[in-house]
């Protein structure tokens, strides 16, 4: 026999109607039928066990009970459901990777490999290119962002200029700079 979850069966407590729902197996079983639909409707679930819902759901509905409003329990505990699956969900995207049995892998994984001598050279002439492109003033906040690696609160400080007015010109000099690395050698002239 199943019990409707919006309808508590006949001997149930009055004074305290969600308990008397939790207690219902019905009930639970609804719940998860109501999980394992919301679950299948997305496609971003990958980890998220149906009985792990329920089980939150439950602990969630005992812990806020007070806050129940009269209306029928299976509707109030039908959102407490949903909210429960939109944590699961946010909290599964939190999730970092798996690390693999290997911890050797992991480790390779998580650094990038360095530059070779000859690539960084490369880069800091093409670079240089660039930058002498630009007006003075706009190469020295670049140069001192990436090259000094300061902050723009001490870059404002060195050009004794306010945060602001420092951000606005790093800002306008990098779209600048790249601009001029989009133009191919035509373009330009």
């Amino acid at each position: 026999m199943t019990v409707a979850v919006n309808k508590l069966p006949s001997a149930t407590s009055p004074e305290n109607p969600v308990r008397a729902a939790l207690d219902d197996p019905a009930v639970i079983d609804r719940l998860g039928q109501q999980a394992h639909a919301i679950l299948h409707r997305r496609i971003d679930v990958r980890g998220i066990e149906i009985n792990d819902v329920v089980q939150r759901t439950i602990l969630r509905a005992i812990e806020c009970r007070a806050s129940f409003d009269g209306r029928p329990v299976g509707a109030w505990l039908h959102g407490v459901l949903v909210n429960v699956v939109r944590e699961e969900v946010r909290a599964a995207h939190r999730q970092p990777a798996q690390q693999p049995a290997d911890s050797t892998l992991w480790a390779e994984s998580a650094v990038a490999p360095p530059p070779q001598d000859a690539d960084v050279a490369a880069i800091r002439t093409l670079v240089e290119q660039h930058l002498v492109r630009l007006s003075p003033d706009d190469q020295a906040v670049v140069r001192m962002r990436f090259f000094d690696e300061l902050s723009l609160q001490d870059i404002a400080v060195k050009l004794n200029i306010r945060y602001v007015a420092a951000r606005m010109r790093f800002s306008r000099a990098l779209r600048r700079l790249q601009e001029l690395a989009c133009t191919t050698p035509e373009e330009r002239s």
